[in-house]
Order: structure tokens, then sequence, then C-alpha cells
């Protein structure tokens, strides 16, 4: 019996040290991961923190609509393009209000929070880390806005035609209303383009290619990024015929006029070119860092072109 048990009890000896080895090995790669979820580059995508980062901008955006881009007199209300589609899509469901998109945006991120079932633990190190990222974002694109500048000739292309008309407009307005509106084009533009329309591209795309064709998901998310791009260009203020900007259903009825010569001279190219290299680059922002370092770029670049680098 003795014999027996000394037996077991050596047998069983290897099968106990491989798995405490095992689980010291399992305990170190909890406690790397844990860490690196406890870093500045994970914590700052994390949709609490981007509440908390997007929260002043909301705000102020709110605010400087309010006292910057409302003409009480007229009853004129200037405001970002995709602010406005939100608006209206908004009204014909029947949800009316003025808060309405800011609202969505503050939503679709608490939403998010409580899904990952993330810490109710805001850094303020990390928000402060969030601003100055974004605002390093935007150099690069500045960068590029200049050297296109120079080649093309015109002043630095910003990324607000889509908010209160073309360069001229917004220009002549006081700087807090065009610092208002370049707030509200990194916070709608970016919701619109990269939130939900790379999600909706990828669902669509990745269902026909991945699904159906049978190709790499790799496929389904460069072409998101790649109609996103196309479609954040167009929506700005790139068409014009002698000099004077024309929409997208002008320039859709030239094509079905057949005055395709014509279609091609109203398209201004190198503002195009810009505008979807600057979508790629806030895709890949977006995809890499999340959604507040994105909105951050773009507001930072928008603020730099129409409020601090103006002559």
């Amino acid at each position: 019996m003795a014999g027996d048990w000394s037996g077991r009890a050596t047998n069983d000896r290897p099968v106990a040290t491989v798995e405490r080895i095992r689980n010291r090995k399992r305990a170190r790669l909890t406690a790397s991961r844990s860490s690196q979820r406890d870093d500045y580059w994970w914590v700052s995508t994390r949709p609490l923190h981007g509440l908390v980062f997007l929260l002043p901008m909301v705000v102020l955006f709110e605010l400087g609509s309010i006292f910057y881009l409302h003409d009480l007199n007229q009853g004129i209300r200037t405001t970002v393009r995709a602010e406005n589609l939100l608006r209206v899509f908004f009204d014909n469901l029947g949800v009316v209000g003025l808060l309405v998109p800011g609202v969505l945006v503050l939503l679709l991120l608490l939403i998010w929070h409580v899904v990952e079932k993330d810490k109710w633990q805001v850094r303020p190190v990390v928000l402060v880390g969030m601003y100055l990222e974004a605002a390093a974002w935007a150099m690069p694109l500045l960068v590029l806005a200049s050297i296109m500048a120079h080649a093309q000739g015109p002043a630095l292309a910003a990324l607000q035609g889509g908010g209160a008309g073309g360069t001229t407009s917004l220009l002549s307005m006081p700087w807090p209303a065009r610092a208002t509106i370049s707030l509200g084009a990194g916070i709608y533009e970016e919701l619109v383009f990269r939130l939900l329309g790379l999600a909706l591209c990828h669902l669509v795309l990745s269902t026909i290619l991945t699904h159906g064709l049978k190709l790499k998901d790799l496929w389904a998310k460069g072409l998101s990024i790649a109609i996103t791009a196309v479609a954040f260009a167009f929506y700005h203020d790139v068409l014009a015929i002698d000099g004077r900007s024309i929409g997208v259903g002008d320039w859709l009825g030239l094509l079905t006029r057949g005055e395709i010569s014509l279609m091609i001279d109203a398209v201004r190219w190198s503002e195009v070119l810009f505008y979807i290299m600057a979508g790629v680059f806030f895709a890949a922002i977006y995809l890499w860092r999340g959604f507040g370092i994105v909105v951050g770029t773009h507001a930072a670049y928008d603020l730099a072109v129409l409020v601090f680098l103006v002559s």
C-alpha cells in the first residue's frame, strides 16, 4: 500500500509542476494584458474617455451655434452640412430639437461604453494627452495642404466646404463663428463618414465580398475606406462652373444630359484629391486611434486653417 501511494505521488509530481508553470505563464500573460489595457494608447481609444473628451466640443458648438450662427432677425441658422443632414433625418422621424445631433454623438459613445462593460473611471492625464495627440495629428495634414496650395496656387484648402458654403463666406464670418464651424465639422463629419459611414460600408461589403465571393475581409475594409473618402470629397464644394459652386445634383444633371466635358470641367480635381487623401488619413486615425482622436484631429485642422492661420 505504501509503495503504491509513493509511486502515484512520484508520477503526479511532474504533472503538477507543469501545471504550476502553465498557471504562472497565464498569470504573467493576464498581468501583461492588464497593464497594456491600462496604458494611454489603449485607454484613449475607449468610449468613456472619448465621450468626456468630446463633451466640451459638443457644448461649445451648441453654444456657438446659438450665439454666432443664428440670425434671429432673418430666422437663418448657419451650420455644418453633416449636422444639418442628421437634423433633417431625425426631423423626418419625428424627433425634433436643436440638440438632437449632439445628444446622438454622446449617446452612441455612452451605449458603446455600457456594452463593452468598461470601468467607470476617467483619467484626466489621458484627456490632456488626447488633446495634444489630436493637435499633433493635424500637423501632417497642414503640411499636405500647404504643399498642394503652393503647387496649385489657391489659399490653404480647408475641410470646411460642407459648412457655411465656400471659403470666402466662411472667412467673412467673425472668428467665433469660424471656430464654431470648425468644431462642428470635426464632430459631425467624422460621425457621418467614419463612425457611421465606415461601419455601414463594411457591413454591406463584407456581406458581398467576404461571405458571398469568399474574399478576405481586408478587401471589404479597403473598399470601405476608399468609398467613404470619395464621398467625403464630393460632400465638399468641389464642383464649380464659371467660378460658381454647384451642387452634386446639378453635376448629375449634366451627366444625365450627356454633357460629359462640362461635367468633368466642373470638378476641381486638385481639391478632390486633397479631400480624398484627407478622408483616407482620417479613416486610418479612426481605425487605429478611435473616434475621439479623429474628431479632435479634424477640428484642430479646421481651427488652424479658419482661425489661427487666417491672415
